[in-house]
């Protein structure tokens, strides 16, 4: 939808909005950031990746969610730099843990940021507002998802208030803001556990 409307890449799109507005925030990343990447760090305990993706059922939804395409064991640096330079917005944005907690203020602060309007006011309330409330079938738990986002689901997720709202990415980390109490929290580990 992004590249039909703006006519670019949704990678392109993300750094004409995130630029502006001080995001450090990528879907693929050039060359010129390999630097500033953080190798993911596997750390399974006395398992392999092999072993916990082999623990799974794999006829849940879940396994048949996290392995599509199927995860290689170990992958090679070039195929860690192909997967890096792809822009896969549903599982390969990079960021840090500063830029997201920046990105989740907006929702906090009745859509400003350094007291900027940034989002309109219903975008922010359309943001929070509960569009799904039942168990998912992927995470296995009851799970109420606003419009791109997990809501604080009796407040034992993201903080103790329910109005709370955020997503979780792999290895644990996570962004979320708190519209009451006006706060945001962005948590970006590169250590993935099982």
């Amino acid at each position: 939808v992004i590249r039909r409307i703006t006519e670019v890449s949704v990678g392109t799109y993300l750094r004409s909005v995130a630029d502006p507005i001080g995001l450090d925030m990528h879907i693929g990343v050039g060359l010129e950031l390999d630097a500033r990447v953080a190798d993911d760090v596997p750390d399974y305990g006395d398992q392999s990746a092999a072993d916990v993706w082999g623990a799974m059922d794999e006829t849940t939804i879940a396994f048949q969610t996290f392995t599509n395409p199927p995860p290689p064991p170990e992958m090679s640096a070039e195929q860690v730099t192909l997967w890096r330079r792809m822009e896969m917005p549903a599982g390969n944005a990079h960021t840090n843990a500063r830029s997201l907690a920046r990105l989740f203020s907006i929702y906090a602060n009745e859509g400003k940021l350094d007291g900027v309007a940034v989002l309109a006011p219903n975008t922010v309330q359309q943001a929070g507002t509960i569009v799904s409330d039942t168990i998912d079938e992927v995470f296995g738990m009851q799970a109420q998802w606003t419009l791109g986002y997990l809501r604080n689901y009796s407040g034992f997720i993201y903080g103790p208030n329910t109005e709370t709202f955020g997503h979780r990415g792999s290895g644990g980390s996570f962004g979320f803001a708190d519209p009451v109490r006006r706060i945001s929290v962005g948590y970006a580990p590169n250590r993935l556990t099982a």
